[in-house]
């Protein structure tokens, strides 16, 4: 039996490293807000120990990460990006012809998968919109 390890190579690197470099920055955020949040709990030990008060900014409060617009852009890319990838695999499996029934099935389950995270980005836009015009009536409210 002959394997094709230049194949198998490529396969393996295109899938594990994207993988492994996403793990890594995910490590390597991890620890640093780690190290952050035990930096500021021994400075809070040792002022209590010392007598001292304690800084009201010692503890400063996160930043809101959620943004619905932000999210709604990447997902709607994301469905307009599967659906474009498995568009082309149907496209490859229709030229081939009739030996790739399984390629134009693939094709078109994918491409109609990539609608859902489409949608779902577009209820993140709607939710951002929405959430703007609700705060621009509770402004003029005031």
């Amino acid at each position: 039996m002959h394997y094709d390890i230049e194949g198998i190579l490529a396969v393996i690197g295109i899938f594990f490293l994207p993988t492994a470099l996403v793990i890594v920055i995910v490590a390597l955020k991890y620890n640093k807000e780690n190290n952050q949040n035990q930096l500021q709990a021994d400075l809070y030990a040792k002022a209590l120990a010392a007598g001292l008060p304690i800084p009201d900014n010692l503890f400063p409060e996160k930043k809101k990460k959620y943004n619905p617009l932000n999210i709604g852009i990447i997902c709607m890319g994301a469905g307009v990006a599967i659906s474009l990838f498995f568009l082309l695999v149907l496209m490859t499996a229709t030229a081939i012809g009739d030996d790739a029934a399984d390629g134009i099935i693939v094709g078109k389950l994918g491409a109609a998968l990539g609608v859902v995270p489409f949608f779902i980005g577009l209820a993140y836009l709607l939710i951002h919109f929405l959430a703007k015009k609700q705060q621009k009536l509770e402004e003029n409210a005031k």
